[in-house]
């Protein structure tokens, strides 16, 4: 509209024309406030996508998204609460939480989320996109040792480079000796002996070059392995944006918003949708022996559920025997009728039984973001 109103003035139209002109233009800027307002869109360098009604300073690459009407929820296919109601299983009140619940994608790794608002909020554990520092130490010091043993072995074969060294040294000495040596019967058995340890040697070289040649293919995956451990808790660290699968396995943008200082707690977001989301029960009206599930991936197994009953409380931890593994992190603790009353975030492994696992309460996720949440 301000492309077409400028080329309208470059052409000089008369007074009148131009009069008549800004009425029009106020007119349609009425209407277009009574109706469908226009919505534009735009994916900033980090793939996150940004919603606004104003054009101005809109960068380059953008797009309009038509017949977009307020606060309606948006285009169908932005409505994630009403596509996931239509397109996913949710006959039951467990089925509907799991449409609540996403999986997590960062550079350390995969676990769990959930919405907690219908405007994209999402909550996870902290150490599901920053990474758990308790594994990367127990992880650092596995490469210690590895790192111990390389030095081993490398100074075992130059030891071993030394000693091959001083053996090839007395071959040729002994060499030198046995031609210096007239013919006779005695030459003859002493040359024989110099080429069966000459052979001797040969194979020791060999053998010895592929262990060393097998060391350092092997030392260089290490490294390799061990520049992609810490690159991908660097890049962890950094990120701002995460890729995350709802219900369906589509793969959507969330971009980072806040963590807690004093939990293992992470708040993302995704733009434009209106999303699923939780209801919260308070963990004061929570009981031993009540019956909980464990929504979340583990092993990457999207929408899992587990069955357990609220075992006890520990440490502000919520405690339950719902199997809660790797990927299970981040995810809900919900009751029989779908509320939220905590965010599964870790297990305690024994000998001699399976576990228990251990959650923090919603109610702490709340009160850590309420700002963020409007709360």
């Amino acid at each position: 509209m301000n492309q077409k109103c400028d080329t309208l003035i470059t052409r000089k139209y008369s007074t009148r024309n131009l009069f008549f002109l800004l009425i029009f233009f106020v007119l349609f800027t009425l209407v277009s406030m009574e109706g469908n307002a226009q919505i534009y869109r735009y994916q900033d360098e980090n793939g996150v996508w940004h919603y606004t009604d104003d054009p101005i300073d809109l960068p380059q690459e953008h797009e309009k998204i038509k017949n977009y009407s307020g606060n309606t929820g948006g285009e169908p296919e932005k409505n994630l609460a009403e596509y996931l109601e239509n397109h996913f299983s949710s006959d039951t009140d467990i089925e509907r939480a799991t449409g609540k619940t996403v999986a997590v994608i960062s550079s350390i790794g995969f676990g769990s989320g959930f919405f907690i608002s219908d405007n994209g909020y999402i909550i996870t554990n902290k150490h599901v996109i920053r990474g758990d520092l308790k594994q990367k130490e127990r992880t650092d010091q596995q490469i210690e040792v590895m790192e111990s043993k390389y030095q081993a072995i490398s100074r075992q074969l130059e030891n071993e480079e030394e000693e091959l060294r001083l053996a090839k040294e007395s071959l040729e000495r002994e060499k030198e000796i046995i031609e210096a040596q007239p013919e006779s019967p005695a030459k003859t058995h002493n040359l024989k002996q110099y080429e069966f340890y000459k052979k001797k040697y040969a194979m020791w070289e060999e053998n010895l070059e592929s262990r060393k040649t097998r060391l350092e293919e092997e030392k260089s995956v290490i490294d390799d392995q061990v520049r992609e451990h810490d690159m991908s808790y660097v890049n962890a660290y950094f990120s701002q944006t995460f890729k995350i699968l709802i219900a369906d396995n589509t793969e959507l943008n969330a971009h980072f918003v806040t963590e807690s200082k004093n939990y293992d707690l992470a708040l993302l977001k995704i733009d434009g949708y209106v999303t699923p989301y939780f209801n919260s029960l308070r963990s004061t009206s929570t009981r031993r022996g009540q019956t909980v599930y464990a929504i979340g991936n583990p092993a990457k197994l999207r929408n899992s559920v587990a069955k357990g009953i609220v075992s006890g409380f520990e440490n502000g931890f919520i405690r339950t025997d719902a199997k809660i593994y790797p990927g299970n992190s981040g995810g809900p603790l919900v009751t029989e009728t779908g509320e939220v009353i905590g965010i599964n975030t870790f297990k305690k492994l024994t000998r001699k039984f399976e576990g228990l696992g251990f959650a923090i309460p919603i109610e702490v996720a709340l009160n850590e973001f309420r700002k963020e949440l409007g709360m």
